[in-house]
């Protein structure tokens, strides 16, 4: 009986698989609504980051040139996740 348990807990990767997704799905919507994953907004561009960067006016931060959401990534492995 234990042996079975053990067997199916040596290879978490199953788990992992959904852990992983879900911290991504956590990260995309963070980024998307401008919070932090606990809820905090995050601070709006400041005047100087839109005087440097007109193209910036307006856009959400951490996000308005998309390489911080490209750079996301997860992979999973026997006993957990990065």
């Amino acid at each position: 009986m234990f042996r079975g348990i053990a067997d199916r807990l040596a290879d978490m990767t199953p788990v992992m698989d959904v852990v992983a997704a879900d911290t991504r799905l956590l990260m995309d919507d963070s980024l998307a609504g401008s919070v932090s994953p606990m809820g905090q907004p995050y601070r709006a561009l400041s005047h100087t980051t839109e005087q440097i960067n007109p193209r910036r006016v307006g856009g959400k931060p951490l996000l308005d040139t998309g390489r911080l959401r490209g750079s996301l990534t997860t992979a999973t492995n026997r006993s957990g996740f990065s």
